[in-house]
């Protein structure tokens, strides 16, 4: 009796449902209904011991969670789990996001292993929102909803890299200039693992002036007013969507005026690169106003200023204060670890 008593009780407590957002440090037995909606490439942890693979779940009040599989893991639940599919997920770990690793609001992330249930559910796929329009990007700006975007991409700038103020931990960004039927430019910044797959392959084909469909967008101040993927975004590149269909139609009838906005990119960088002046630091202000010029001098100090630069652990790249090039155990990271001091680290 007992034994059974103790059965039902597990089961009807793990049949309770969490939202993502009632996540505490003390939830135990998690279970919830959620949609995978980016399943991201499978990459080498930063301490570069495992390999990881990080999700993004999203339920039907837009809750998302992130999620992450390690090492045998992944090939476990690689066919279960499908991005645009529904789950019951019961019983994963819950656990407390690393502060470095934080890049929104979310404070929990459940890693998924052996012991973790899955089971598709029978809902319908959702389908996506419909898309906002490019130029109003000023009005989305610090709203909370789901925002899907549709454009044609114009021209593709060189990857950069962008260091986080509070972390210093470098993330690498792609800008695209996308346009719809009102012909106003308008920057799309492509982030995380976005970088060296789909904006890869935007690159490859951007003279096609191809139709980008990108789902889960954050508007900004930034350049004025312009688009940011989030960790949940995804890049459908020429899609057959009707939406696409129509403004695929679109473009055929305007490629003449596009082509002329596309040029003035071109135009932009034969500027930047066509660089003759060459000159000594004294004499900038001997050259004319507006001039692009190489200018030549000698380092005379590097300052630690804005956190451009400063010592930090080799293994985590969190800055620290040790004995240049002795060993110690760094405790910057979640779990503490031996190390050596890099100086400098992110000179850039």
């Amino acid at each position: 009796i007992c034994y059974r008593f103790k059965i039902w009780v597990k089961l009807r407590y793990a049949s309770r449902k969490n939202a993502p957002n009632d996540v505490t440090d003390q939830t135990r037995n998690f279970t919830t209904t959620a949609m995978l909606v980016r399943k991201h490439p499978v990459k080498k942890s930063r301490s570069g011991t495992n390999n990881l693979q990080q999700l993004v779940f999203e339920n039907r009040e837009r809750f998302q969670m992130k999620g992450v599989l390690f090492d045998r893991d992944i090939d476990l639940f690689h066919e279960t789990l499908v991005e645009g599919k529904e789950y019951d997920i019961i019983n994963p770990i819950i656990a407390r996001i690393p502060e470095m690793f934080k890049r929104t609001e979310q404070v929990y992330q459940m890693t998924i292993n052996a012991a973790t249930q899955i089971s598709e559910t029978q809902s319908a796929v959702e389908l996506p929102s419909l898309p906002y329009t490019l130029t109003k990007v000023g009005d989305y700006i610090g709203k909370n909803e789901r925002i899907d975007i549709i454009g044609i991409a114009v021209h593709m700038h060189d990857k950069a890299i962008v260091r986080a103020k509070s972390s210093g931990i470098p993330y690498e960004v792609r800008k695209v200039e996308m346009l719809d039927t009102e012909m106003q430019v308008i920057q799309l910044s492509i982030w995380n693992t976005l970088v060296t797959t789909e904006a890869e392959q935007i690159a490859q084909i951007i003279d096609t002036l191809p139709i980008l469909e990108v789902s889960r967008v954050t508007a900004t101040t930034y350049n004025g007013a312009s688009f940011n993927t989030s960790f949940a975004s995804t890049i459908k590149i020429n899609p057959d969507s009707p939406t696409a269909q129509l403004l695929h139609d679109w473009k055929k009838s305007h490629v003449t005026a596009i082509q002329q906005i596309k040029n003035k990119f071109i135009g932009d960088r034969r500027k930047l690169t066509a660089i003759t002046t060459v000159c000594l630091v004294q004499q900038l202000s001997e050259q004319q106003s507006g001039t692009t010029a190489w200018i030549t001098g000698k380092i005379k100090d590097i300052t630690n200023k804005n956190s451009l630069i400063y010592n930090a652990c080799n293994v985590c790249n969190k800055r620290c204060e040790a004995s240049t090039g002795l060993p110690f155990t760094c405790h910057a990271f979640s779990t503490p670890h031996s190390a050596t001091l890099n100086l400098g680290k992110y000179l850039k």
